[in-house]
């Protein structure tokens, strides 16, 4: 009896044992799946790739919807990313919400690696809210490294301008604006430092977002 005790104890550990390996396993390849080989920028297959966003973020802001966004995991498909509550929507085919590449670009510093740009937007299908990130990738010691982020509510938009300039335009809440309408906007201005090997932010036109909280 003692005997038969133990040896479901020890079936009983080998099982957990086994299903702990295959969760490491599964969260490993997770985590690689990411790290694609990188030669050239350019070649990278980001439409379908796990990208994860950073907590660090270029949008300094604070209060009134004009905060940056948390850091986020999208798991790409075609450059799509569906989110599910649970499994009912997942069955129904109705996802909460939906990531789109929405913009790809490059930029060629004068002193540096070439910089893939992404705007990546999430929608709120089952409710209103929309949020973008500006994400810039380079490739570095033979693997992807993100090299910029700048994430707002509604926004923001992003071009290219003289002297591969970055140019960010992000949507500004004033105290008595509703969710749906920022009322101002303002404008950010990013040049190539070669010394640092990364953009910088060199000026910005616009008002001053109020500080209160919602």
């Amino acid at each position: 009896m003692a005997q038969r005790q133990r040896n479901r104890l020890l079936s009983s550990a080998t099982r957990n044992l086994i299903w702990t390996r295959v969760v490491l396993i599964v969260l490993l390849s997770s985590v690689f799946s990411q790290a694609q080989p990188c030669r050239d920028i350019r070649t990278v297959d980001f439409h379908n790739t796990i990208i994860r966003t950073s907590p660090t973020d270029e949008n300094e802001l604070t209060g009134l919807f004009n905060a940056p966004w948390s850091a986020e995991i999208f798991h790409l498909k075609n450059g799509v990313s569906e989110d599910f509550l649970d499994e009912a929507q997942r069955k129904a085919g109705t996802p909460e919400g939906r990531a789109t590449i929405s913009q790809d670009s490059l930029v060629t510093p004068p002193s540096g690696p070439a910089v893939r740009f992404f705007v990546v937007t999430w929608e709120h299908l089952q409710g209103p809210g929309a949020h973008s990130y500006v994400l810039g990738f380079v490739c570095r010691n033979g693997a992807v490294q993100q090299a910029f982020q700048f994430s707002a509510e509604y926004g923001p938009n992003f071009e290219i301008g003289s002297g591969d300039q970055i140019v960010i335009r992000q949507p500004i809440w004033g105290l008595n604006d509703p969710h749906c309408c920022p009322s101002q906007t303002r404008t950010l201005y990013y040049d190539w430092n070669a010394a640092e090997q990364r953009f910088r932010r060199v000026r910005v036109d616009g008002p001053k977002p109020i500080k209160t909280e919602h």
